[in-house]
């Protein structure tokens, strides 16, 4: 009895226990071994989820992109309508030197500002090609506030 005893003594300092059926256990190394297969099937787990939700964040930033690519279509052929509208409004006041006067006082600073502002935005976020064509009718509308600046033309 005494030898278990300090079998015993020597297990608790140890970390091992004396199970119920009277043989030494170390508790230690069994939790150790649950915890440690716990934890692998949490990582695989985990791992599992990682790889579902990137594969889903690529769907979804895939999906992002081609939005955006269309927006900035349709944007461009907005912007771009609205700005021959205007080429084909001065050149028909052109003939009309009485009515071209009256472009005279038109708010040159302001003149496409959303537009230019949206154009700007495509040139550094857009696509290569969205970019170029965003270029483009930004020159577009820049010749037409820096003729009505200078005056060169009479409009």
């Amino acid at each position: 009895m005494m030898k278990i005893l300090w079998v015993g003594v020597g297990c608790m300092m140890a970390g091992c226990s004396l199970n119920p059926g009277g043989s030494l256990l170390s508790s230690g190394v069994v939790v150790e071994k649950v915890h440690l297969s716990k934890q692998r099937q949490k990582i695989a787990y985990l791992q599992k989820k990682l790889a579902q939700a990137e594969k889903e964040q690529k769907k979804v930033d895939d999906e992002v992109d081609r939005l955006s690519e269309e927006l900035h279509i349709a944007q461009l052929f907005l912007i771009r309508t609205q700005v021959s509208a205007f080429e084909t409004e001065l050149n028909r006041l052109k003939e009309d030197a009485k009515e071209g006067t009256f472009f005279l006082t038109v708010d040159r600073e302001n003149l496409f500002l959303k537009e230019r502002d949206m154009l700007q935005n495509m040139m550094e976020n857009g696509s290569p090609s969205s970019a170029f064509e965003a270029q483009v009718v930004l020159d577009r509308i820049l010749r037409i506030i820096t003729t009505l600046k200078d005056g060169s033309e009479r409009y």
